[in-house]
C-alpha cells in the first residue's frame, strides 16, 4: 500500500472466452524503473501483476501516472496481458490521470492489437475533456457539434457544342496532307526493292530476317520448324542415371513428404519442431506466484499447454514451493473427456484429474501421469492452492516447469 497522500488509480477488468468462460492468467503494469516522490520520501520501481481470479477479472491500485512532484514525469504504463490459451497476448500504453480515480481496463485497451505503436489513452472520455474547458450541454449535444454545416451543391456546368468535321483532303501523290487542316487520305507506297504497289511482297532479306535453317523457309509468321539435327542435338531420346544429370539417387535423399526411414546419426544446426507422435513441448514459470486464504485450487498462469484430440501424453511437472504453515494442494484441468492417472514422487497417486493431492510440510514435488485425451483438443493445466487456507502465503516459484511428451 502506497503512503498517504500519493494520488493512485483503481484498475478493474474481466477476461471471458468467447462463450463467457473465465480465462485464467495475469495482467503486468510496468511504469518507468524507479520513481522517485521527493514530497513523500520514497522510491518505487518493478512492475505489479493482478491475477485473474476464478471469474476472470482483477483489480489493482496504482500510482496515477500525473501525481505531483514525480521524476520522471510524463510517462505512461506500459500493460502486458498473459492470459492462457490466447495465440497473441497484447502489450499497451496508458495513462492513469489521478483525476479518474477509477477505471476499467475494457475502456482503454486498444482494439487492433497489429497496430505497431498506441497512443497512451486516458482513463476519461472526450466529452468530459471538452465540459472541462467550457462546453455546455448534454453528449448528444455535443456529439452533434462536432460535425459542420454541409456546404450547397455546385450547379452542373452546360455541354459544349460538338465541333464540325472538315471535309476530307485530295489525295496526295506521296500520302501528303489535304488542303485546309484537314487530313489528307494516305498516299500508296511508291516502293521496295523496285516494287510498287499498294501492297507489296517482302521476303527475309528485306526485313533482315535469316533467310532459311537448314534450307527451310519461314513461314508467314516469321516463324522456323526446326528438327534435332538443325541444332546439333541427337535424333533418339536418351535415358541418364541419376549421377549423370548431378540428381540423387534414390534412398540416399530425406524425403519431404511420405512415409521414410532414415538411418544413422544426424545434427541439425536448428530447432527440430514435430507435430505428431514424438512432440516434446513444455511450459517454464518465469517467476514466482503467491497465493493467500485459499484452499480451493486453481489455474496456476504458467503451467498450461495445449493437447490434441485422440492423442496421449506423458505428463511431467515439477513443483517446488515455500509456505507460511497453509501447505499446498494440487489438481489438473484438461478438456471434456480426458482422463489421467497420476502420482507424486513421494508414492500418493491420484485416479482422477481433479482429485487433490495435499502437502503440509513438503515443500517440492514431482508429478507424472498418462493423460488420454478424447475427441475433444484443449488445455492441460496445473492447478494449485494451499492445502489449508492461511493469511502467510504460498508460492509456488519461478523455475517450475510442465513438460509433455506425445506418445500415441
Amino acid at each position: 500500500m502506497l503512503p498517504d497522500g500519493i494520488p493512485t488509480v483503481t484498475v478493474t477488468g474481466r477476461f471471458l472466452t468467447p462463450e463467457g468462460e473465465a480465462l485464467s492468467g495475469r495482467i503486468v503494469f510496468r511504469a518507468p524503473a524507479l520513481i522517485t516522490l521527493a514530497d513523500h520520501d520514497v522510491i518505487l520501481g518493478g512492475p505489479v501483476t493482478a491475477d485473474l481470479d476464478a471469474t476472470g477479472a482483477f483489480s489493482v491500485t496504482l500510482l496515477a501516472t500525473d501525481a505531483p512532484g514525480m521524476n520522471p514525469a510524463d510517462w505512461s504504463y506500459s500493460v502486458a496481458e498473459q492470459l492462457v490459451g490466447v495465440a497473441v497476448n497484447r502489450v499497451y500504453q496508458i495513462l492513469l490521470p489521478s483525476d479518474v480515480p477509477a477505471v476499467d481496463l475494457a475502456d482503454l485497451a486498444p482494439t487492433d492489437p497489429t497496430t505497431p505503436t498506441y497512443v497512451a489513452v486516458r482513463g476519461d472520455s472526450a466529452y468530459e475533456v471538452a465540459v472541462e474547458n467550457g462546453f455546455v450541454g448534454t453528449k448528444a449535444e455535443w456529439l452533434a457539434s462536432l460535425v459542420g454545416e454541409q456546404g450547397a451543391t455546385g450547379a452542373v456546368g452546360a455541354t459544349g457544342a460538338t465541333g464540325a468535321t472538315g471535309a476530307p483532303g485530295a489525295k496526295g501523290d506521296t500520302g501528303a496532307t489535304g488542303a485546309a487542316g484537314a487530313p489528307g487520305t494516305p498516299g500508296v507506297v511508291q516502293s521496295v526493292n523496285g516494287q510498287s504497289a499498294a501492297a507489296v511482297i517482302l521476303d527475309a532479306a528485306d526485313v533482315g530476317a535469316v533467310a532459311t535453317v537448314s534450307d527451310k523457309a519461314p513461314d508467314v509468321n516469321g516463324n522456323v520448324a526446326l528438327v534435332a539435327a538443325d541444332v546439333g542435338a541427337a535424333t533418339a531420346d536418351h535415358t541418364h542415371t541419376a549421377a549423370q544429370v548431378g540428381a540423387v539417387a534414390t534412398g540416399t535423399a530425406v524425403l519431404l513428404t511420405g512415409t521414410q526411414t532414415v538411418a544413422g546419426n544426424k545434427t541439425f544446426s536448428g530447432n527440430v519442431t514435430v507435430s505428431g507422435v514424438g512432440q516434446v513441448r513444455a511450459a517454464v514459470k518465469s517467476s514466482g506466484t503467491a497465493r493467500t486464504d485459499t484452499a480451493t485450487a486453481a489455474a496456476d498462469p504458467d503451467l498450461a499447454l495445449s493437447v490434441a484430440a485422440n492423442a496421449t501424453y506423458i505428463v511431467e511437472c515439477v513443483a517446488v514451493w515455500t509456505q507460511g504453515g497453509g501447505g499446498f494442494r494440487a489438481d489438473w484441468s484438461a478438456p471434456s473427456g480426458a482422463t489421467m492417472v497420476w502420482t507424486d514422487n513421494d508414492g500418493a497417486g491420484a485416479a482422477a484429474l481433479g482429485t487433490d493431492l495435499t502437502f503440509s510440510v513438503t515443500t517440492g514435488t514431482t508429478f507424472q501421469g498418462a493423460l488420454v485425451v478424447g475427441a475433444t483438443a484443449g488445455t492441460l493445466t496445473f492447478r494449485w492452492a494451499q492445502n489449508t487456507a492461511n493469511a502467510a502465503a504460498t508460492s509456488l516459484l519461478g523455475g517450475c516447469y510442465l513438460r509433455l511428451e506425445r506418445v500415441a
